[in-house]
């Protein structure tokens, strides 16, 4: 029987059910739990950089339907992402060990085109340090976490993040790329931005 409908139903959806399972088995051998991989409710530009995002609202879903900033030149910077509303439900007196962020991204030119840096965001305001160890990006669409090395433990400069703040709506990141090359007319897209918080009870 043919179920490639069923597993891309469960890519397409988060893969919520499995972020489920996967945690309640961590948690039950004594490690952190987490919250599966949550899309951002709200997504706009946000300033910061050489040019403005078109169509920002469209990083909040995995559809294929994508933010753009087109026409970049070398050494130009996007403006930021901001991305919130994730609707994060952790439970009271959770103890909060990490936060891990993806984005969803391609470039037409993957030799000119990077991740450049991201920071945590709450109520308008950044949290910790900016998170800045770059990597190119590709020509397919390409799912990309950060921290690099996928730490579960990564608290953006040891900072500590209440509950409640993560469960705010305004709780959220901002995410930027440059052209590092020596072209121009270099485009990026992104399809989605996603984060995930690892926390003991």
């Amino acid at each position: 029987e043919d179920n490639s409908h069923d597993m891309d139903y469960l890519r397409q959806s988060g893969g919520s059910m499995i972020a489920g399972i996967t945690a309640s088995i961590v948690a039950a051998a004594g490690g952190p739990t987490d919250s599966g991989w949550l899309v951002c409710g709200t997504c706009i530009t946000n300033g910061g950089g050489d040019q403005a995002w078109t169509n920002a609202t469209n990083a909040t879903a995995k559809d294929g339907s994508e933010a753009t900033n087109l026409n970049l030149g070398t050494g130009d910077e996007t403006d930021d992402l901001l991305a919130t509303n994730f609707g994060f439900a952790l439970p009271g007196g959770a103890t909060i060990t990490g936060v891990q962020l993806r984005h969803r991204t391609r470039a037409n030119n993957s030799n000119d085109m990077d991740f450049k840096a991201s920071r945590l965001r709450y109520s308008g305001a950044n949290l910790g340090t900016n998170y800045a160890t770059g990597h190119g990006l590709t020509a397919t669409i390409t799912e990309y976490i950060l921290p690099v090395g996928s730490s579960e433990t990564y608290m953006w400069g040891n900072i500590s993040i209440t509950v409640a703040q993560a469960n705010s709506s305004t709780f959220g990141f901002i995410i930027n790329f440059d052209d590092g090359g020596s072209g121009s007319g270099d485009d990026v897209w992104v399809d989605s931005l996603e984060a995930k918080i690892f926390y003991t009870t």
